[in-house]
């Protein structure tokens, strides 16, 4: 099956080492892919980097000579073609992945009918993460830094602390990929990370703890924390948009000390679900045997960690040696 492509191109959706061009019969969906992916979308303009897919984003033509118009209530997943053609459908829209296609194709037809507008979002959320895993990535709330050859990434949700850790590990001499976004993908060696955004977010204790002088621009209220953003290489060695391969995968969270503790795989894979299950829907207990099945191949390919955090940010001084010191259950 093919969809033809009829729309123009308004940008590129740039995630980690993963770039797609983006077309789209409305601006208004680069704005929709900024915020599904934090400040990953840019306007078409500029260099271009190498392309890993292309998505084209339409609405169905209301004579139905496109896609034929997704009815359903729940989603479901088919494989059209041997695992190189997908479909995923809702009553919102359906997407289609051409994985043999070079670069991949993602179509997605949104039903434009007003009764389901206000779940475009969410349904676009969720089957873009689909389709990212069927393409063996997965767009994790994370930061990432290699600090003396090594890679720790690490993951947690919002006041988690993972701006203040990968930045006071830059200012230690280490290389910032993210501070709050990256991509995983599975390899044949392990597990490969690479920063989603270019720019930092600080609250303002973190902001006296790292630098002598206020940050000169103004604080803004990010869903309920207020917080100062700015380029990350203005101010710490920063390696967004590229590959490296990952050595920890640890799970932080505020707490009263500062601890790294070895978690077994199970107690990683409950902890890699909880902080990602959020943007994934299951059409049945093979899908998700999938997703689970990627996500222990992930744990299972690194050293794993609890890693809690004390209020007393100058305990941070501590944590280059901890990560020295500290090994995961062995892999496998």
């Amino acid at each position: 099956m093919a969809i033809a492509r009829r729309t123009p191109p308004i940008g590129l959706l740039r995630l980690g080492s993963w770039t797609a061009l983006v077309h789209a019969d409305s601006h208004a969906y680069g704005e929709t892919l900024g915020l599904i992916f934090k400040g990953c979308f840019r306007p078409a303009g500029g260099a271009r980097p190498a392309l890993q897919a292309t998505i084209d984003l339409q609405y169905r033509d209301p004579a139905g000579r496109d896609a034929p118009a997704p009815t359903l209530e729940t989603p479901v997943l088919r494989c059209r073609a041997a695992g190189t053609v997908w479909e995923m459908a809702s009553n919102v829209l359906a997407a289609y992945l051409f994985a043999a296609e070079t670069p991949p194709s993602i179509v997605i037809v949104v039903n434009p009918a007003p009764e389901v507008r206000a779940y475009v979002t969410f349904h676009l959320t969720v089957a873009l993460h689909k389709l990212l895993l069927l393409l063996g990535r997965l767009y994790v709330h994370a930061g990432a830094v290699c600090f003396r050859e090594s890679v720790s990434v690490f993951v947690g949700d919002k006041g988690a602390g993972k701006s203040t850790l990968c930045l006071w590990l830059g200012g230690a001499g280490g290389t910032v990929l993210a501070d709050d976004h990256v991509l995983l993908t599975r390899a044949s060696d392990g597990v490969l990370a690479s920063g989603c955004e270019e720019t930092a977010r600080v609250t303002a204790a973190t902001e006296r703890f790292l630098f002598p002088a206020p940050l000169p621009v103004p604080a803004v209220d990010y869903g309920g924390l207020v917080k100062k953003e700015f380029p990350i290489a203005d101010r710490f060695r920063s390696a967004p948009h590229r590959d490296y391969r990952v050595d920890r995968l640890l799970f932080s969270r505020v707490g009263h000390r500062l601890a790294v503790t070895p978690l077994t795989r199970q107690a990683a894979l409950l902890s890699l679900v909880r902080e990602t299950a959020w943007c994934h829907r299951f059409v049945d207990a093979r899908d998700y045997a999938a997703y689970l099945r990627y996500l222990a191949g992930l744990v299972d390919a690194v050293d794993v960690f609890d890693l809690e955090l004390s209020p007393d940010l100058s305990e941070l001084a501590r944590l280059s040696g901890l990560l020295e010191g500290v090994h995961g259950p062995t892999h496998g």
